[in-house]
Formats: structure tokens, sequence, C-alpha cells
């Protein structure tokens, strides 16, 4: 069986839960999801619920923490670490590959983990339900134009000092020149600009009748917004694993997608596998 240790948000579950799909399907076995990790998270919660997703179990364990130490403990003196694989740094890492049995420990941000199951991926990342009305409204729009998507992340890259120092944020002009390159390639261009603080980006993007402003879905329905991004013909993405998805997940065959140079502060960090080749490095 292969076990999947799932931490972060949406766009980190889906980077995880893809190459534990990949390595079920290839070596014909179970796939399980760990999510013991969100009950020391009050800030995450398992979000793959609302995908259609394939072949799976949920595990969850309900040990008191006392009981959960002792756990540790014994799971430690059977070497049941030695069955545990952990990502070894951010880039591509094709030792996981030959994982036949395990758990995995990790992000695994490329798609060079599962582009060989796009076809499945696209399925099992279909929403498990119909969107709500006001989504299948602007779904409407989206389509009736050559619609390109803006993902701004704030929210915590803003309010949590240690996830800004990590990530950093993606200032304006940045946004304005990706729109201008985007107006260079793409004829008759419409932007529908998604954010988790649409508030500030209303106040600091230009209002033009190329822009609209889309709210956030509540809690619990963000997959909506990755449904709506993902339609767009074109994105431009923030350095957010969210917007990655959506990128990914646009079945354009002719789409443009921008996405920043500079993924992380720390420029040391090797991301030369995270963006796939098509996609421009701006």
């Amino acid at each position: 069986m292969i076990t999947v240790e799932l931490c972060g948000g949406l766009g980190n579950q889906m980077f995880q839960y893809a190459l534990g799909r990949r390595l079920s399907i290839e070596y014909q076995t179970n796939l399980a999801l760990d999510v013991n990790a969100f009950s020391k998270d009050p800030l995450r919660s398992y979000r793959l619920h609302n995908f259609q997703l394939g072949n799976h179990r949920v595990l969850e364990t309900t040990f008191s923490p006392g009981l959960r130490s002792l756990v540790k403990r014994v799971g430690s003196s059977l070497r049941w670490k030695d069955k545990r694989y952990l990502e070894p740094h951010f880039h591509y890492d094709e030792r996981v590959l030959q994982v036949k049995s395990g758990i995995l420990r990790g992000y695994w941000q490329s798609e060079k983990y599962f582009s060989s199951i796009r076809q499945i991926l696209l399925q099992d990342f279909s929403p498990k339900r119909s969107p709500r009305s006001e989504i299948l409204s602007i779904l409407k729009d989206i389509d009736g134009c050559e619609a390109v998507s803006i993902h701004v992340r704030r929210g915590d890259y803003v309010n949590n000092i240690n996830a800004l120092a990590y990530h950093g944020l993606v200032n304006v002009n940045w946004y304005l020149s990706a729109i201008n390159h985007i107006k260079e390639r793409v004829s008759d261009a419409r932007f529908f600009i998604f954010s988790d603080d649409i508030g500030w980006v209303k106040h600091n993007f230009p209002a033009t009748e190329d822009f609209r402003f889309i709210d956030a879905s509540p809690d619990g329905f963000e997959h909506e917004d990755m449904l709506m991004m993902s339609r767009c013909k074109h994105q431009i993405i923030a350095n957010s694993s969210f917007s990655w998805w959506a990128a990914w997940l646009n079945v354009n065959v002719d789409k443009v997608v921008v996405a920043p140079k500079q993924w992380f502060q720390n420029q040391t960090v090797n991301t030369n596998d995270l963006l796939p080749v098509s996609w421009l490095r701006f």
C-alpha cells in the first residue's frame, strides 16, 4: 500500500495525492491518505473531499495524545520508520518512483511525478458536485470569451510573518507586466481576477473594462475558485500551488501561462522542475 501524508492547503494536498495516485496505479496497490497532520494545524484541514478522486482510503487516528505518543515509540522500535520515504529536496527526485509500498512525506511539486497520468488526474480533480448557481453564471461568461485568470495570493503570505519570509509577495508591477505580455499574445483578452484579498486588489489594480474581479468563495468552496480559474483559456499565476493547479488543469492546448520567475524569497531553493516547460517564467 502507498500511504501519503497530507499537509498544507488544497494545492499542496493535490500534489501529494497526485504522486500517490501515480504510484498506486503503476504498482497496482492501494492508496491511503493520512490526514493526521491536520489535527495539529488549526489553520489547515483535509480539502480533497470536494473532488471525485480515485479509489483511496482516508486514514485518521482517534488516539489520545498519550496513546499516539506510545504508538509512535512502538512503531519506531519496530522499525516502521524504515518504510517512510522523505522528500530529500524541493526539486524532482526520481528515486521516489521506485517506492512500491510505504509512507511518503513531502510536497512533490513537479508535474514530472505524475504527468504520465494526466487524463486520470483531470478526472480525479473534477468537482464531486455541481457548482453553485452563481459559479455557473461566471463559468458561462468565462466560456464565452478569451478569458485569462489572474491569481493574486495574499492571505497568509501577508498575515503570517513566517510565510511572508519564506514565500514573499508578487507585486502589482509584476502583474501589470504579465498582463501586457498576455495582451501581446492573446487578442481580445478579458481578465478574471481571483484573490483571497479582493478588496486590496480592487484598490491597487486599475479598473478597466477588461478586468472582472471575482470575490473569493466561502471557506470549503475554494475548489470552485480553482474550477473557474482552470476554465479560463490562459493564466497568470501567483507563487502559489493553488493557481499552479488551476493552470495545470486547464485543457486548452494553446494556453499561455505566465508564472513568477522567483517562486520563493530564498533563491537558493532549486525550482527548475516546478513549472512545466511550456509555461513562461516572467
